[in-house]
């Protein structure tokens, strides 16, 4: 898995896939899942790859 999108504001994952989710890019949301539009998901692929830019260095 190389991205996360925790909705909700919250700032945790409580246990969710930690193997999985080892390495992976987080991304932060304030919205709720239901209202994650395009332009949200958008948003999140440009932070992955703004984070995968800087690992390339």
């Amino acid at each position: 898995m190389d991205l996360v999108i925790r909705s909700s504001g919250e700032q945790r994952l409580s246990g969710f896939c930690p193997w999985q989710t080892q390495g992976a890019e987080i991304y932060l949301s304030p919205k709720l899942w239901p209202a994650f539009a395009r332009r949200d998901f958008a948003a999140a692929l440009a932070h992955f790859a703004a984070a995968r830019g800087r690992q390339a260095g």
